[in-house]
């Protein structure tokens, strides 16, 4: 049924990363209202970043040299401001990008390589690692 698909419930790895985005955007006011710090800024583009090339491949140490730092500080910095790791972030986001290429129409093997997990089987087993469940009712 047409409505049912437009207007089905928010997948919980949907809410999930939107209330992570969340949370960064309410942390990076908290820290401004304390100090303008070049650190949030960093963190910001580092997100902008990933946000921008979610389909491609990208490691850690690709973002370290883009941004000219080193892993570890890129690592310190970024679970300082968001709460996560960089890739525990990268993977919430591709989560969230299969679900809009899948709204557009993309089969679910597409929507896997197009988010930047490379395949549907190394998409399918993270999914079962993060969420303890098999993908199926909430990619539909």
């Amino acid at each position: 049924d047409e409505y049912a698909t437009q207007y089905s419930p928010v997948p919980e790895i949907v809410m999930r990363s939107k209330l992570i985005e969340l949370l960064f955007h309410i942390n990076q006011l908290h820290q401004q209202t304390l100090t303008e710090s070049y650190v949030s800024e960093d963190v910001r583009d580092v997100i902008l970043y990933i946000n921008e090339n979610i389909g491609e491949k990208m490691s850690l140490s690709d973002i370290a040299e883009y941004f000219f730092m080193s892993k570890s500080h890129l690592c310190h910095l970024f679970k300082e401001h968001t709460g996560l790791t960089v890739n525990q972030y990268i993977k919430q986001k591709r989560f969230i990008r299969v679900k809009e290429l899948r709204a557009e129409g993309a089969s679910l093997t597409e929507a896997s390589v197009r988010a930047g997990f490379g395949s549907y089987s190394n998409f399918y087993k993270m999914y079962l690692k993060e969420m303890g469940k098999a993908p199926s009712g909430e990619f539909k």
